[in-house]
């Protein structure tokens, strides 16, 4: 008789560790939070015209954020040499192909015909705008 005891015990609890496991008897709302789901919305559509003065190429259809980005995913994919230089105001382009910037001429990008007014990598483009690289007189 005692072993039955010892063997229902054993038994109520062991069932009773797995109702508690389970949560059987757990009577709260089980819903678990719902992360905030980030929109990411897509990179306008732009063109890009690189001209150095004596030739000048325009790629179309190039997706970015910015002119600086414009410019880096086309030099990427067309293996055009870039140099630059961080600042704390943003990015400074010292070199596109063979063509630097020196004390008489420099890389200056322009929105739609108008020059930059900050850094190219805080110039945020819309679709359809068109950015172009020019290499001219500096105008410093």
């Amino acid at each position: 008789m005692k072993n039955k005891i010892v063997i229902a015990t054993i038994f109520v609890l062991a069932a009773g560790f797995f109702l508690v496991k389970t949560d059987v008897f757990n009577t709260t709302n089980n819903q678990k939070a719902v992360q905030p789901v980030e929109i990411v919305a897509a990179k306008p559509i732009v063109t890009l015209i690189l001209n150095d003065g004596e030739n000048t190429a325009t790629y179309s259809g190039v997706s970015a954020q910015n002119a600086f980005e414009i410019l880096t995913v086309v030099t990427d994919k067309e293996q055009i040499p870039l140099v630059t230089k961080k600042y704390d105001f943003g990015v400074f382009v010292q070199k596109i192909g063979e063509k630097e910037t020196n004390t008489v001429f420099g890389w200056i990008y322009f929105i739609n015909g108008a020059s930059g007014e900050v850094a190219a990598d805080k110039a945020e483009l819309k679709n359809g705008d068109s950015v172009e690289w020019k290499y001219t007189k500096s105008i410093y």
